[in-house]
């Protein structure tokens, strides 16, 4: 018997409401120092059902952070599809956050 180690990792694929007549493509949402996120989501669906969900599985505070993603460097508008952005099964979208406070909040509620 060979010296190898094998290890089992855990998968949890996140499927989203797919329209009757779409078909669907899953995509990997990752972020540093985060799990990365399976989603299965209609090609037709807006990206932005993507984006909600896993900003409320990531935020630990809701609105205390906001996220931007990108795919190929390119940031993603909300109202994207997976049609739109000709994106393939396993394709990876970049996740990152921009803390809300310091300056613009504090101009914001004077």
């Amino acid at each position: 018997m060979d010296d190898q180690h094998y290890h089992a990792t855990k998968v949890i694929i996140i499927s989203l409401p797919i329209g009757k007549d779409d078909d669907s493509v899953i995509l990997r949402v990752q972020k540093q120092k985060v799990d990365d996120v399976i989603y299965r989501i209609g090609r037709k669906a807006p990206m932005s059902r993507l984006m909600l969900d896993y900003c409320v599985r990531v935020c630990p505070v809701y609105g205390t952070i906001n996220f931007c993603f990108s795919f190929n460097g390119k940031t993603l508008s909300t109202n994207s599809t997976a049609d739109d952005l000709a994106l393939v099964d396993g394709d990876i979208i970049d996740a990152w956050t921009h803390p809300m406070g310091g300056w613009l909040m504090s101009s914001m509620n004077s």
